[in-house]
């Protein structure tokens, strides 16, 4: 929030207060004088305008109230934008372990891998398929700016839309928080298809710490957030062999392709001879639990835990008319999941590294021509 004051001789002074610039915003503020002493002076308090009548970008800034206030369940930020209009099909995993994962969305039409997302300013998409990264817990975000249409070449890398999050930085007086939020199944009801409430242990817990190393000069800024899920999953698609099928008894007329007749038959059943088993099949069917459910299905319940790291380090420093930032974050992803309907039959454990870093400067050359130059990284 800025103040602005002008003074002229043979005018009075001209004050405007509570200029609130977000994220990328560009505001033009007119200054006028009336004829008087400078001892006088004409105070503005400035409100946020309703309509922005310069620019015909569509768009809206997600400030630090919402970030903070609004509930949202595995805490991704992503999660916001289904306050804006035009956004919808939001997808927002809580890890993000493979390049088919990331978050997305689609605005207005436009198709989720057209979105263009940046981290104070650098790009921060998964190259491979252009979905966004997990970005930091909303405690270390000072706003998100989201642009939806009709915005300058500068954000023109896609055609869809462009979101910027910036991070917060440490000021002159130390702040910090801690967190953690839990959800457990002992607080759920059991799925209609599950004898049992499925497993659930979720924690998330982290914190933040922001300061001055040089006061007016030098400040540092970290967070840290982990995530723990100890979850299970229900199964009930597959329908393997039961295990009177597994021994060769099969209640439908089975043909012996050798003779063109039905195998032997006993009581209700139709008997293949253990000699006739393939060892092959024999091997691969020990491997699948047999169907254990009326219908011929197999209900089952397996693990799938999920562990998420990730820590951010932010660094200021203002050197004469230079206005220097630096920022590392890293994300350390893995979870555990079953490949196909048959829990036990494959297992898949992915794990996801992914570091980011950049540094910038932002320099006024002259009162109407500002610099802004910035070095990212991305792996």
């Amino acid at each position: 929030t800025y103040d602005i004051k002008v003074d002229a001789p043979g005018f009075r002074s001209f004050d405007r207060t509570g200029i609130a610039l977000s994220a990328e915003d560009n505001i033009k503020i007119d200054a006028r004088l009336q004829l008087g002493t400078a001892a006088d002076t004409i105070t503005v308090t400035a409100e946020a305008a309703q309509v922005d009548s310069r620019s015909s970008t569509l768009g809206a800034t997600i400030g630090e109230r919402t970030l903070m206030d609004m509930p949202l369940d595995g805490r991704n930020i992503f999660d916001l934008t289904t306050l804006l209009p035009g956004i919808s099909n939001v997808t927002d995993p809580q890890t993000f372990t493979n390049d088919r994962q990331g978050p997305t969305f689609t605005t207005s039409g436009s198709r989720s891998a057209q979105n263009n997302m940046t981290f104070d300013g650098m790009l921060f998409v998964a190259l491979f398929r252009n979905t966004g990264l997990n970005y930091p817990p909303p405690d270390a975000i000072a706003e998100v700016r989201v642009q939806t249409s009709n915005y300058t070449a500068e954000y023109g890398r896609n055609s869809g839309t462009s979101m910027n999050v910036v991070t917060k930085s440490g000021t002159n007086i130390l702040h910090g928080s801690v967190w953690e939020y839990a959800r457990n199944g002992a607080f759920n009801a059991r799925s209609f298809f599950s004898k049992t409430v499925n497993k659930l242990v979720q924690n998330q817990y982290g914190g933040t710490l922001g300061g001055p190393v040089i006061k007016n000069k030098l400040f540092l800024f970290g967070s840290y957030q982990g995530l723990k899920v100890r979850t299970a999953a229900l199964s009930s698609s597959a329908k393997p062999l039961t295990s009177a099928e597994s021994s060769g008894a099969f209640s439908s007329k089975i043909t012996d392709p050798l003779t063109g007749q039905p195998f032997p038959q006993s009581g209700k059943n139709y008997i293949i001879p253990a000699s006739r088993f393939d060892p092959v099949a024999l091997k691969l069917n020990s491997l699948i639990e047999p169907a254990n459910s009326s219908s011929g299905q197999l209900i089952a319940i397996y693990a799938a835990p999920q562990n998420d790291d990730q820590g951010l380090i932010r660094g200021d420093y203002y050197w004469g008319k230079h206005a220097i930032d630096a920022r590392y974050n890293q994300v350390e992803s893995r979870d555990e999941k079953s490949s196909g309907n048959v829990p036990s039959y494959e297992r898949i454990a992915d794990n996801t590294s992914y570091h980011t870093a950049s540094i910038g400067d932002t320099l006024p050359i002259t009162p109407n021509l500002l610099n802004v130059a910035r070095l990212a990284y991305n792996r």
